[in-house]
């Protein structure tokens, strides 16, 4: 070859016309001037047309405006095109928007400005949380932030001498929980009762900031800085119209001149192993559209790439590359062009590590701009669409199983123009069957299986095989759990996921502690998978998933009930470690009892779930449980059950029975609960077993009290004492000789109840003493003995202070502080009851909370307190409402009541009787309608009141006619 060019190849750089011979032996000349000017190219444009219908993008626009112009932030929503019709891009000017049709459809919503985070539990105002090293706040940040939402900065007290004290703790990001660092501040908020609640959540407060700038506002973070970026990448899950967006990008940068050497366009497919575009393919494609016939096209791609990039830097202006739908880094980087004119517009739907890429993720759309998007696919020949005022909820349930997918949107939105007649609820309806969604929402091309499809099948086998076991947990997971999942190291299994999210496949992540959940559509499309995974894969999978959950569930519960310091934790950051890591998974452990995981693994879990439903006094969670231990205790054995499960099995079910009636008891249905009791007591004598039976008995005649049957109770009860003492059970024996002073309390028998305590509390030891001082303290009570009653709770205090029992203090003060508001003490009832108060908020303990505020109300009534007493009692009766306490909104109405408000207490009782329906208890609710309706009879000073009497008894007679035996 020769080694300068001939004067043919110099006259073809000039005019344009090349051949590789020429434009390989060109690259060598260094010093060559040619003095003749160059003919004007002709403006490429390769890029398909946009979609007309475009809505809803304007934020994603205008950024690739910024990033694509070589001249600043362009005005994008300036130049977007407007539908069909003439209509208006989106719903309102603020809306989010959305896109229309492209090859893969329409794009998705970028989130709109950041957030307020500064949002706490429940219906008041809370503070932003912040994980163990947050972003720093400039000066006095802290005190803005407490300022807008009502709070105040709050400092952790010192714990009195002798006493363990709440522990404070603050939320991660992952809703975990760590103790609060020592550059940390926490925020409270003013409780009712006159003292500050602290939230578990805190920011930073960093002295070492500067104060920002006057003008600008002090919390606000500056926006980033931004300009033209060579490669931008548009990544998303398929379906989130990515093209679309590319191409209105493209077109908008066009017009506003900043491509004057063209645009070219390249769709890789490379998602789709039959039509993949190939880098040397490609490379073709894009020189005849440079004016390089085939014919006359290099063969091998080295060559390629160099004449496509000698060709894009001989080009008099900037010129635009679209690569579409690219699948990896090889597919898409022979295509670069290097030239620092040139821009690239990537799109693909793996997060690639493009070198120095911009990075547009696209994700649903949500809210309004998901339903423009929809109604305006909808319209057929522009005309109008009356549909979606009709049924504006079904229009929502079409957008929210969609997920805001502009692809899925654009899919039933032409099902709906097809057929004008079609109400919107019947299609709801029609996809909303999960069986057959994926592939009801479809086009005359593809199913959107298919497309969800087509990412499944780019994954390698191993990030295959995770995601479709990722979707046996019906929940967000921790790293730890999905390394479990997929019974490989945690490093192994973290580079898995965050392999499948670059795929957009899952969510989340975040370190060790986040959270990683797969998107509705994508669970969907795993659910009808089908028998594509190895025989036993899916139920060895459950098996470690279940024995995790049930491991941990041991060591909470463990730690929940601790007596002796662990691993450098003292009893009391074990118990609150304990509660609070229970607290954060009860979803995902119910949820893991509705699989089919093997049902001995199950009711271990059961078993676990009820020490600590227990614990936080939620009876209908625990009714549940209860429900499905037995139900999975039946089950049993399994085939491959071992030889010890099949011999525990008769005391597996005894034990279930006892749990069940327990539950039933809480939720007031005596008559079940007996039941259950009986047939606990029938299979303990059938096997043998004392002690069993002595259990059941013992529990058979609190049930049987419920139901007035009071002498069919003591003979019960004094028959397990009988048998239990006997046997070397002190603790059982305990809890029978208690049950049976409840029962001689409750039937009017207090002194045959208080010598029974009596006598047991002679032979006890301290902490059985103090569950007696307890006892022995509510039948003081009963008795009108006020003052015994403060000493015998003082003295079981002095014990749960010592043993650093923080659950049995602070319930054991709340006792105390009822006793002292009894005794006469309402001043000191309140310094008792606002520790109580304290530690329940810490501990998120809505049951102690509302109790608190029930009885300082009333200590600060027996004061004189103005306003005070009506706001404790209005908070409590709002925190028993939401968590359906009936028990708790029975005792506010007659607080009311005794505070002159009838319509507030009759609006209390009549909260109650709901809260009892809704736990089952018919006999309760039965019973208030008839006590209210019989306590307003006499009043007619309340006309209004008087009116709901006939109301109150027709519910009452219905409810009877429920209980009736069939």
């Amino acid at each position: 070859m020769d080694s300068h060019p001939s004067v043919e190849g110099v006259r073809n750089l000039i005019e344009g016309h090349v051949s590789a011979r020429d434009v390989i032996q060109a690259g060598r000349i260094e010093h060559l001037v040619i003095e003749a000017r160059p003919e004007a190219h002709t403006a490429l444009d390769g890029l398909p047309a946009p979609g007309r219908v475009f809505v809803g993008r304007e934020p994603e626009l205008g950024r690739l405006a910024e990033l694509l112009g070589p001249e600043g932030p362009a005005t994008a929503s300036r130049a977007a095109p407007e539908p069909e019709g003439g209509a208006a891009t989106g719903p309102e000017p603020e809306a989010e928007t959305a896109t229309g049709p492209g090859p893969e459809g329409g794009a998705a919503a970028t989130p709109g400005p950041e957030a307020e985070t500064a949002t706490g539990p429940g219906p008041e105002a809370g503070a932003s949380p912040s994980g163990a090293a947050p972003a720093p706040e400039a000066p006095g940040a802290f005190e803005r932030l407490a300022a807008r939402h009502g709070l105040e900065p709050w400092t952790p007290p010192a714990p009195a001498p002798g006493e363990p004290g709440p522990i404070w703790r603050m939320s991660r990001p992952d809703g975990s929980w760590g103790p609060v660092p020592d550059n940390l501040r926490m925020l409270a908020r003013p409780s009712p009762s006159g003292q500050l609640l602290p939230l578990p959540y805190a920011l930073l407060e960093d002295p070492a900031d500067q104060a920002p700038p006057a003008g600008g506002r002090p919390d606000d973070a500056a926006p980033p800085e931004s300009g033209p970026a060579s490669v931008v990448l548009i990544t998303g899950p398929g379906g989130a119209g990515k093209t679309e967006l590319a191409l209105q990008a493209a077109r908008l940068s066009r017009t506003q001149g900043a491509f004057p050497g063209g645009a070219l366009f390249v769709g890789l497919a490379g998602y789709r192993p039959d039509r993949r575009v190939e880098p040397v393919r490609a490379l073709g494609v894009l020189l005849e559209a440079l004016g390089v016939p085939a014919a006359e096209q290099p063969a091998g791609q080295p060559e390629r790439e160099q004449l496509y990039r000698s060709l894009l830097a001989a080009r008099d202006g900037a010129v635009l590359v679209v690569l579409d739908d690219a699948a990896s880094l090889p597919q898409v980087l022979p295509l670069l062009p290097g030239h620092p004119d040139a821009r690239v517009l990537v799109t693909s739907r793996h997060r690639l590590t493009l070198p120095g890429a911009e990075v547009v993720e696209l994700s649903g759309l949500a809210g309004p701009a998901a339903l423009a998007a929809l109604r305006l696919h909808a319209r057929a020949a522009g005309r109008s669409e009356r549909r979606f005022e009709r049924e504006p909820e079904a229009a929502a349930a079409l957008t929210g199983l969609c997920e805001g997918l502009p692809l899925a949107l654009r899919m039933v939105g032409a099902l709906l123009a097809a057929d004008r007649r079609l109400p919107l609820g019947e299609l709801a309806e029609e996809l909303g069957d999960r069986r057959t969604a994926l592939d009801g929402i479809a086009d005359e091309e593809q199913t959107l299986r298919a497309v969800i499809d087509l990412s499944y099948r780019h994954l390698p086998p191993d990030q295959a095989r995770l995601l479709r076991l990722l979707a046996l947990a019906p929940f967000p997971v921790a790293t730890d759990v999905a390394s479990a999942l997929d019974d490989a190291a945690e490093r192994t299994t973290v580079r898995r996921l965050r392999g499948l999210a670059r795929a957009h496949l899952v969510t989340g992540g975040g370190g060790r502690d986040g959270r990683w959940e797969l998107p509705g559509l994508i669970r969907l499309f795993l659910d009808g998978l089908g028998p594509e995974a190895p025989a036993g894969e899916r139920e060895d999978a459950l098996i470690r998933l279940l024995l995790v959950y049930q491991g941990r569930a041991r060591e909470a519960v463990a730690d929940l009930h601790a007596t002796t310091p662990r691993d450098g934790r003292s009893v009391a950051v074990r118990r609150a470690q304990g509660l609070g890591w229970l607290d954060t998974v009860l979803p995902e452990a119910l949820a893991l009892l509705g699989t089919d995981a093997p049902a001995d693994l199950r009711v271990v879990l059961c078993y676990h779930l009820e020490r600590y439903l227990d614990r936080r006094h939620l009876p209908g969670t625990a009714l549940t449980v209860a429900y499905a231990a037995l139900a999975l205790t039946l089950e049993l054995p399994l085939p491959d059950s071992p030889a010890d499960l099949t011999a525990e099995l008769p005391r597996m079910v005894r034990d279930a029975l006892n749990s069940l009636g327990a539950a039933l008891i809480d939720v007031r249905q005596p008559a079940a609960a007996a039941a259950a009791f009986e047939d606990a007591v029938q299979r303990a004598r059938a096997d043998g077993d004392a002690f069993d039976e002595a259990r059941s008995l013992a529990h058979l005649g609190r049930a049987l009290a419920g139901l007035g049957r009071t002498e069919e109770a003591l003979e019960f009860q004094r028959q397990a004492v009988t048998l239990l003492a006997g046997q070397d059970r002190p603790a059982q024996l305990l809890t029978a000789r208690l049950l049976l002073s409840r029962t001689l309390r409750t039937a009017g028998r207090p002194e045959e109840a208080l010598a029974e305590l009596e006598a047991v509390r002679t032979e006890a030891g301290s902490e059985a003493r103090a569950e007696v001082d307890r006892a022995v303290a509510k039948i003081l009570l009963a008795l009108d003995r006020p003052a015994e009653a403060v000493a015998r709770l003082r003295s079981a205090l002095d014990h749960h202070v010592a043993a650093e029992q923080v659950f049995p203090a602070a319930v054991t003060r709340h006792e105390l502080g009822r006793a002292l508001i009894a005794a006469g003490e309402p001043a000191e009832a309140v310094e008792v009851l606002l520790p109580v108060e304290l530690a329940a908020a810490m501990n998120q303990d809505h049951w102690l909370t509302a109790r608190a505020w029930h009885d300082l109300a009333r200590a600060h009534h027996a004061l004189g307190t103005p306003d005070r007493p009506d706001a404790l009692l209005r908070h409590a009766a709002a925190l028993a409402r939401s968590t359906g306490d009936g028990q708790l909104l029975v005792r506010i109405g007659q607080t009311w009541q005794r505070f002159g408000d009838l319509p507030l207490a009759v609006a209390s009782w009549l909260a109650a009787v709901d809260a009892l329906l809704a736990t089952g208890d018919l006999t309760g609710a039965h019973s208030l309608l008839l006590q209210v309706a019989d306590g307003l009879e006499p009043r007619d000073d309340h006309p209004d009141l008087q009116a709901l009497i006939p109301e109150l008894r027709t519910h009452a007679a219905a409810l009877a006619a429920q209980q009736e035996p069939t």
